[in-house]
């Protein structure tokens, strides 16, 4: 008897495993995040550029001269870092990339005036819901539009 509760168990959560993954999978899944929406607070401040320099080929990079940016958040408050809700994760030492997480080409960084010591506007966002990543430094002023076809050459 052991062993057809078991049984049942085992045929009862590959079941549920596959209703669940149908419906993230089929029409009522469709333009939704999984784990839900994803929702910021933001911190407003400036991103000081601390580094640009080439980028090492072992690195997820433009194929097309890719440099690495460094920058540092500051907030416009000085005390919200007594705030944050990852109060581990620093300001500093922070890379800017485009796409999916690739080193730009050099020249999208020249284009958009990102030089080691050019002061930027820019968020820290730090999510409050969902499963998205926990925080973000968004630049404000920096237009991206055309990051992705620099890199890729188009």
């Amino acid at each position: 008897m052991s062993k057809n509760i078991k049984l049942i168990g085992i045929v009862f959560a590959v079941g549920m495993i596959t209703i669940l993954s149908a419906r993230v999978d089929g029409k009522e899944g469709k333009g939704q995040t999984v784990g839900g929406p994803c929702k910021y607070n933001e911190i407003p401040g400036t991103c000081l550029i601390t580094s640009v320099k080439k980028a090492s080929p072992d690195q997820n990079n433009c194929p097309k001269d890719p440099v690495e940016v460094l920058f540092a958040f500051a907030p416009n408050d000085k005390k919200a870092p007594a705030q944050y809700r990852f109060p581990k994760w620093q300001d500093s030492n922070q890379h800017l990339t485009i796409g999916d997480g690739k080193n730009p080409p050099r020249k999208w960084v020249v284009d958009q005036g990102l030089f080691e010591g050019a002061a930027k506007i820019c968020k820290r966002t730090e999510i409050t819901q969902g499963t998205c990543t926990p925080v973000i430094f968004k630049f404000v002023d920096v237009d991206y539009s055309n990051a992705n076809n620099l890199c890729s050459g188009s």
